[in-house]
């Protein structure tokens, strides 16, 4: 305490602060400012430098949790933008927005309604771009936290020679977890982009392209697998009593179908929509498998043939599809 003092009527500080700064932050090197200039997210009750508000462990924490798909981290991800905008850090905030909005798309019942809805043939594409802004909105929060925490711990410690004490194990921790967010996020940007790679994709080898990797096979196999328009989707037809009860594929709109089925006789209330964005034969391939493994009781009919020259491999591709998505 009282390390400096406050001349109200000039509205400076009459004696320098005694800590010199940080070269990485030039804020930090004028020596007469409180706080570095932001006393919205900083105190200095010591008078000698200044400490992060529960703001700026908030912004940590909202950027972990907004790596969290659904509603969790669309809801972390807008907290941490009006937090930004009140701060008047516009940037970070509409990266925060931008992340915040696009996490919206991955929320079940969001996602079901752009399945359901005129979107419908696009859900698969639209999940794709919006979980890549996402992850990429996650990745620029949380690097930046962790680049920034790291300078301040580094220059703490071993420019100012602080001493360790009960402060750092909170700050280590905190650091954990903008490491944490960060690497997350940029597994999640590699898995979107893989994403745009697969869905029935032929890598330059011949190989079937999936989330996973390459998996060999023939190239027959691959044109056949591959063969023809990505606009089909694959569908559970649901009772009354709410359980999956049939496996179909469509390229029609989920309503279309639904009406289709029940003149039929088959009197769904419902039809969820499982996979988007396939071949005939995908939408096929994983129809078998359903038919085979369920959930299915009342599609009898094969969608493969045992006797197809394809069908082991189209089995194996499909339950690796399956587990993948």
């Amino acid at each position: 305490m009282r390390s400096r003092y406050y001349n109200v009527t000039i509205k400076r500080f009459i004696n320098a602060d005694t800590e010199r700064g940080n070269i990485t932050n030039g804020k930090s090197l004028n020596r007469y400012s409180y706080v570095q200039g932001n006393p919205v997210s900083y105190t200095d009750p010591y008078g000698l430098s200044p400490l992060d508000n529960p703001s700026a462990m908030a912004h940590i924490l909202f950027g972990l949790l907004g790596v969290v798909p659904g509603l969790v981290g669309a809801t972390a991800d807008l907290a941490n933008a009006i937090l930004y905008f009140t701060e008047g850090k516009y940037t970070e905030g509409v990266i925060s927005l931008i992340g915040g909005i696009a996490s919206v798309f991955g929320i079940p019942c969001v996602d079901k309604m752009i399945k359901a809805g005129k979107l419908g043939k696009y859900a698969a594409d639209i999940a794709r771009i919006t979980k890549l802004m996402s992850n990429t909105a996650g990745f620029l929060i949380n690097g930046e936290n962790t680049i920034r925490q790291s300078m301040d711990m580094c220059h703490k410690y071993f420019v100012d020679k602080k001493g360790v004490s009960a402060e750092t194990a909170a700050e280590l921790a905190l650091l954990a977890a903008s490491v944490l967010g960060t690497y997350l996020s940029a597994k999640g940007i590699k898995d979107s982009v893989a994403e745009w790679r697969i869905k029935g994709k032929v890598g330059k080898s011949g190989d079937v392209i999936t989330d996973g990797g390459s998996v060999k096979s023939s190239t027959g196999f691959d044109k056949w697998l591959n063969k023809g328009e990505s606009d089909n989707k694959v569908y559970f037809g649901i009772d009354k009593n709410g359980r999956a009860v049939y496996t179909g594929i469509t390229k029609q709109s989920k309503s279309d179908r639904l009406y289709q089925h029940n003149r039929n006789g088959k009197e769904f209330t419902d039809l969820e929509v499982q996979y988007d964005g396939l071949t005939r034969n995908q939408a096929r391939a994983i129809e078998q498998y359903y038919i085979e493994n369920g959930p299915n009781e009342k599609n009898k009919i094969n969608s493969i043939s045992s006797k197809n020259k394809y069908y082991k491999q189209a089995m194996e591709w499909a339950e690796k599809y399956i587990k993948e998505h």
